[in-house]
């Protein structure tokens, strides 16, 4: 999917927000080359209660280096 975001949209940057409480998304978006930029701190309802999310993004540079795909 990043790889159509900035090969068919044309995008620079890729961003992703993410609960702080959800681990999972967290671990599989820094492995995905996602890095985070900051914490939105009470940005959301989750749960009738306030939640922070991380700002996670990823710039075209950086996932063509990381990836061995031959879209360089």
């Amino acid at each position: 999917m990043l790889d159509v975001a900035f090969t068919k949209f044309g995008l620079n940057k890729v961003y992703s927000f993410i609960e702080c409480e959800n681990r999972s998304s967290l671990v599989l978006c820094t492995k995905a080359g996602f890095r985070v930029e900051g914490l939105l701190h009470q940005d959301a309802v989750l749960d009738g209660r306030f939640s922070n999310r991380y700002v996670m993004s990823i710039l075209k540079q950086e996932f063509y280096k990381d990836s061995n795909s031959d879209f360089n």
